[in-house]
């Protein structure tokens, strides 16, 4: 009897733990879709291919040799759209990592532009939010 009383006090709140984590895993992966769906409505308009979660063509693919590409574990590309504008080859994508220092992991998220020309070095360069550079 005392078993069943202690099950009874637990069983609820396991319960609304396990509802309000499968909502909040079904609202990201709606944001996700539409993030996707936004992406390759862009592409379109912009005479770009959507490419998803990778470049199609590996030459195609950006050489991503800045400091932000040697950041973490876990890098994950996705929404990736690539084409051409002003005879420079144009990668957008969003870029996210995983940083731990031990006991606490965050994932790190971007939108990332590149920008290359065949036999042209370009200079690197790199913007983000006044302070944290």
């Amino acid at each position: 009897m005392l078993a069943l009383l202690l099950i009874s006090d637990w069983l609820p709140w396991t319960a609304g733990g396990i509802l309000v984590f499968s909502i909040w895993i079904a609202i990201s992966a709606a944001r996700a879709r539409k993030r996707s769906q936004a992406f390759s409505a862009s592409a379109l308009e912009m005479g770009f291919a959507f490419e998803g979660g990778t470049w199609s063509d590996p030459q195609k693919a950006p050489h991503l040799n800045t400091t932000l590409f040697t950041k973490g574990s876990a890098k994950t590309f996705r929404n990736v759209m690539t084409g051409s504008s002003t005879g420079l080859h144009v990668s957008l994508f969003d870029y996210s990592y995983v940083v731990s220092d031990g006991r606490n992991s965050r994932t790190c998220a971007q939108t990332v532009a590149s920008f290359s020309k065949t036999g042209v070095q370009l200079p690197e360069f790199q913007m983000g939010p006044k302070g944290l550079l």
